[in-house]
Parts: structure tokens; sequence; C-alpha cells
């Protein structure tokens, strides 16, 4: 759905006064609320434990993990080492770091692992992040990881399971990079990544689907091999971490497994056409293709808009004019791809007398659309996709009977099929309160029956096209409507629910879309969509390569692959006020309401903060500070911004949440201004500045915030 700005912001204004009820709900003081409350908690534990197997920052000091249990894990479940004498895996709390080896270099081997049974038709992925510190030259060390039959490691005889190593130099006739194996038997070529992955933390990835047996294993979400395997039956798995000859040299930030019911959802991409200028590059059969081949193989369709082979867009938008020599080469290059072809559409038919615009065109333009597309493009159309019928038909524009949008809507169905008879057709819907559950519960009957269905094809999907600012839980009927109906339910995934000012904000805000829906007691989709109807992302690199976090192809791999993308989404960062003691802000629903019985009045959400280090990629710890005496209270970042509280008389308390230090990766600017020992932060520009002009201290940008919460 293609929305303006005062559209977003009109949208934005009716999901936050939905929303801001519930939490004046959350915050009363009443039993049977808080029971509530702690029933939807437990809820929302079950579903991530259900999601995530395993996960492990080694938040904690102990001289060996031995008998630890993980920070997310089922009841009971610990990790085991098995290491050589004198060598072991140790944590540091200080660094959420773990060593191998326990810093001794010339140890052997010590192993850590996490035992699970695997089950059949399951998708499971384990993920590591870690760093190569140092080591010592021509030393043979590696860093292996995987999933075994054999507690002593992937090496062992008798394992299949999927594992991986990887040694930061060459030694005793091996050369460097990293290798994938099943058992002992090495699956694909050793591939060499740049020694600068040495130097960060490195993303190593095993997915492995025990339905098909196939194994992927990716180094910083890029796929490097695919092998296959079989799962046995009744055997006991270990999820495990690896170190040889590493002494210090490696150091592990985290480690997950996780899991997911198979299949994983088909997807399409439909990047933005307008605004940017590598749209072309990705039909590219050469360095095109290849920069987002990774994300390209999680696709099943292609979807391009209408105006993209259109003969009407050389006259009415100039600046993108393609050659039909131009568009038929890409079309070509999605049908060489395996990709479905995918045309979204306008269905419904002006007439002059009622609607134009989105949902509308004449039904002679469908005509010439699909004359061009089959003749002088040369393609085949596999799919059309109808942009919200039923919201620009008959719930807002001509208003018509839900029977006549169906019949007006199969009228243009029937140009396509007079020419591809089996193609699928597909729609997007929008519920932003309007469009009531009982008539999309009846739209998909009369879709089924209406004039020119002779064979009442029912619909291959629907997706559903959020507003990520409004509570998840009011798209739980659409879900069950279309199970109920039989046809398969689909999301689009965007950053359009905020008004960005960059790609990386817009990207950002499709992170944390995709942490929400994960998190979210909805289904798993049949389909998921990549798209954007926002004016971002745009300009150089917009679209590839996948490997930037700014460039739209690299959202694929975020959903697929990246070990963020089912990490708890942001959560509301709340502001309180207490006349002498100033302003306060917290993310604990629990401390707001303890804070409203000693006399704070909640003021409003001031932005959205991560509970956790593992949310996103590049955050830091937003430090709280309060003042003996009065109970002022103060954020910081910096040491710089540390150092300037305690001067002015405040103590250390704990750590408030995480954020982003810089706008590099995509946050809304937090500022501070203060008045004595009142600290006052808001994302909005024009507050902050009116309270410096007013006198109040100016303290500059204290941090990023997350662009979903964006008033």
């Amino acid at each position: 759905m293609k929305k303006s700005p005062q559209d977003l912001r009109q949208l934005s204004l009716k999901a936050w006064s939905s929303f801001k009820p519930l939490w004046q709900l959350l915050r009363a003081p009443s039993p049977w609320l808080l029971f509530f409350a702690a029933l939807l908690w437990t809820s929302l534990a079950q579903a991530q434990l259900s999601l995530i197997g395993m996960r492990d920052s080694f938040d904690y000091t102990v001289s060996n993990i031995d008998q630890h249990a993980p920070d997310v894990a089922p009841p009971g479940y610990k990790w085991t080492t098995n290491s050589d004498t004198g060598s072991s895996v140790a944590a540091a709390g200080t660094q959420a770091n773990l060593i191998v080896n326990n810093g001794t270099l010339g140890a052997q081997n010590a192993i850590a692992n996490f035992a699970f049974a695997p089950n059949g038709g399951t998708f499971y992925t384990l993920r590591i992040i870690y760093n190569f510190n140092s080591y010592v030259a021509s030393t043979d060390c590696w860093a292996g990881f995987g999933l075994s039959t054999n507690a002593g490691g992937g090496y062992q005889s008798g394992n299949i399971g999927p594992w991986m190593l990887i040694r930061p130099q060459p030694s005793a006739g091996t050369t460097a990079g990293a290798a994938a194996f099943i058992g002992t038997t090495q699956k694909g070529s050793s591939w060499s990544p740049p020694a600068s992955y040495y130097a960060g933390p490195i993303t190593a990835t095993v997915t492995w689907n025990t339905s098909t047996g196939e194994a992927k294993y990716y180094i910083n979400d890029l796929l490097q091999w695919t092998a296959t395997t079989t799962l046995p039956s009744g055997q006991t798995y270990y999820a495990y971490f690896h170190g040889y000859h590493t002494g210090s040299a490696v150091s592990v930030h985290g480690i997950a497994l996780t899991s997911q019911p198979l299949p994983l959802p088909a997807s399409t991409f439909c990047p933005p056409m307008f605004n940017n200028f590598d749209y072309l590059a990705l039909f590219d059969s050469g360095a095109g293709t290849a920069s987002w081949a990774t994300a390209k193989s999680h696709l099943s369709g292609f979807h391009v808009p209408n105006e993209f082979c259109s003969s009407w867009l050389i006259q009415y938008y100039p600046p993108y004019t393609y050659t039909d020599a131009q568009v038929k080469s890409c079309l070509q290059w999605i049908k060489n791809n395996n990709l479905k072809l995918v045309l979204g559409i306008q269905s419904l038919t002006y007439t002059g007398t009622c609607a134009s615009g989105e949902g509308y065109q004449l039904l002679g333009d469908t005509q010439t659309l699909v004359t061009r597309v089959n003749g002088t493009l040369g393609a085949t159309v596999d799919e059309i996709h109808l942009d919200e019928p039923m919201s620009m038909g008959h719930e807002s524009k001509c208003h018509l009977s839900i029977a006549e949008c169906a019949n007006e809507v199969w009228q243009t169905i029937g140009v396509f099929k007079a020419v591809w008879p089996n193609v699928k057709v597909s729609e997007s819907e929008v519920l932003y309160g309007s469009l009531p559950l009982s008539d999309l519960q009846a739209w998909i009957p009369a879709f089924n029956n209406a004039a020119g269905n002779s064979s009442h094809q029912s619909l291959a999907y629907m997706e559903d096209d959020m507003d990520w600012r409004a509570p998840l839980s009011l798209h739980v009927p659409f879900a069950n409507a279309c199970v109920q109906a039989g046809v398969s339910y689909g999301i689009f995934f965007t950053g359009d629910c905020v008004i960005s000012n960059s790609n990386m904000q817009w990207m950002q805000a499709a992170f944390e879309a995709i942490q929400l829906y994960n998190a979210s007691a909805l289904p798993i989709p049949n389909k998921v969509a990549f798209a954007t109807w926002d004016p971002f992302p745009a300009g150089t690199n917009a679209i590839l390569p996948e490997t930037s976090p700014s460039s739209m192809s690299y959202l694929i791999n975020y959903y697929y692959t990246s070990p963020y993308s089912v990490e708890p989404p942001p959560v509301p960062f709340q502001r309180l006020n207490k006349g002498g003691s100033g302003h306060f802000y917290t993310a604990s629903p629990a401390e707001v309401i303890s804070a409203e019985g000693y006399g704070w009045g909640y003021e409003a959400i001031a932005g959205g903060i991560y509970a956790t280090a593992h949310g996103a990629r590049g955050l830091v710890p937003l430090y709280r500070y309060c003042r003996a005496g009065d109970s002022c209270h103060a954020y910081a970042v910096t040491q710089a911004q540390i150092n300037a509280i305690i001067a002015n008389g405040f103590y250390y308390e704990f750590v408030a949440g995480y954020v982003f230090p810089d706008a590099s990766n995509g946050g809304v600017a937090f500022y501070g201004a203060r008045s004595g020992g009142d600290y006052y932060y808001t994302e909005d520009y024009n507050t902050y500045r009116s309270l410096v002009n007013s006198g109040w201290t100016d303290l500059g940008t204290l941090c990023w915030l997350m662009p979903r919460w964006q008033p």
C-alpha cells in the first residue's frame, strides 16, 4: 500500500490512540490487572521458548561453565564440558565473553555442549558470535562449532551432524579460512574470509532441515556451502563450541540454538523502483546478482509493480524511463532464476464517476498491460497481486457492496486469465480499525463465488499490511479468518511505520517489525513479503549489496539468518514526573506502577529501548544515576556524560536498557536538557530547543532510541 507522509502520521496517531489506553490499564494498580499482566508475560515467555531452544551470552563469572544453565533454555537444561586435562571453558562476566581453554595456549581441546533431542520436520539454526583475539604464529589453532551426535565434538567418528571450523591463520599444511563438515566428511571447498573478519565479531551459522536433511553453512549471514545428511532416530544431539589450541585467542560473545516448525515461509521481494539507483543492478547476471546471492536464494518470487511494465511510465515518470529491452531482460532474469513473476495490479475499475488512484485503473489499461507483458515483453505472469480491493472498493472510496466489489475484481482477473489461465491470485488488505472482521470473513467466500470465477478459485494467500505501531493482537482475528477460510496468511515486512530520515532508520524500523512479529502470538506466516511504500530506502546502495545493513536486500537475510531476528523487540521507555524530583524514565512496567504509588505522575512514552544487549547491532548500555535526598535521576552513555552527572552529586544505580551511541544504526536522536537536578530527555527536537531557549542547560544528544517508538 502506498502511503503519503500525511497518511502515515494520521495512522500513527490512530495507532497510538488505541495503544495508550492499554498502558493506562497496565499502570492501574489493580490485582486483577497485575494477574493478567503476569499471565500475558508467561504466555510471551512460553512463545519465546518455543522459538528459542537455547541462548547464552555468558553474563556470569565462573572458572568453568560446566552445569551452568544458559540465559534461555527449557527447565533443567545445562551446559556440560568435555575438556582435556588443564583446559576448560570459562566465562568472564565483566566482558560478557566465554574464554576457551581458560586462557592457556598450550592446552588441547575444550568443548562446551548443550544436549537436545532433535525433532523431525523442524528447521534448526545454530549461531555463534565470536572473536579471534590473538594467536601464536604457526600454531594450529581453530574454533569449531555445530551439531553433533558425539559429545566429543563434530570430528569424532560416527557423527553425522553438520559442523564448521575456522582457522585464523595457515598452519601445519592447512590453510586459513573456514571449512564445512558433516561428521568427518568435508562438504564443499574451504573458504578464506577476509582478514578483517578476524578483527571483529564473526557470526557463524549452521542451519539444518531435519525433514530434508539439508544443511547450510553461513559466515556473517552469507551462504558458503550446502550439504545433505540424514537425521537418525532416537539419538541425542549436542550443540557445541570447540576450541583447539586456542588459549585466549577465541572469545565467544553469544550462542543460540533456535528451532522453527517447517516449512519456512515462502517470500517475495518488492524493492523500491523509484528514488534509487540500483534497481536494474538486481537483474545484472554478473556483479549485481552476486551482490545479493544469499538473499535471492531465500526468495520464491519477485514482485514488480505494474508501472515497471507499463508504457506510460515514460510519460509520467521520465527520470525512471526503462527501454523495452531493459524491462524484457529483467523479466527474463526472474524466469531464469526460477522465481515466480508476481505482478502488482490495481483491480478495481475507474469509471470517472466514483474513485481513482490506489486500487483503481481503467479496464482498457488492464488489457493494454496484459498485451504488453505477453507480447512486447514476452513474459509469463505467474501471480497477480491485488492492491487492497476490499479496503479501496468497499470500505472507502466507492463503497461498493462486498458482492459488487468481488464481481468487479474478477472482471479484471478475467483479462489476465484469458492469456494465462493458471495465473494465481493474491491480495493485500490493511487493518487500521476501518475494516471490520465480519467484512473480511464475508469477502473470501464472495471472492470465490463471484461472477467470472467459474472454477471458484480461492486466493493463493492474503497478505496483512500491518501498522507496526498498533498492538499485534488486533491482527489475530485476521490470521484466524484466513486459516478458517483455507487461505494462506502472509505478512508485509516494511519500515514504513516511521517517518524515516535515512535508509538505515527505515531498515532498523523493519528489523523491529520482524522481532515484534516473531515475539507475538501470531502464527508463522505461510508467506512473507519485503516491501516499501515509503520514500526510503532511496539513493545509492538503497537495495544492494546484501552485506550493507542499510540496503534493502539485507532485510531478507536478517529475517532468515540473523541472530537478532529472534531477539525480543524494543520496549517502551516511559517518562514520569514528580515535583522536586524532576523527571524519571524507566522501561519497567512494574517500576512505573511502583513509582506512581510514591507520587510520581505518568507522562508519556519517551521512545523505545532494548531490554538486552543482544537486540540489535551496535547497542551500548544506558546507565541510570540517582541523587540522594531529592531522588532526581540522570542517564548517561559516554564517560564524559557520566563524569558530568557524578559531578552534580549523582550515584550509579544500574543499566536502564540498551541504545545506539550514534545515528549509524538507524536510531532517533534523544536530546537532553537540565535545570538544576531535573534532567529532561525527549525525541522531540522542538521541545528540546524550547527548554534550552528558556534557560535550561543544553546537554545535546544523549543517545539514539528505536525508530518504531518515534512519536
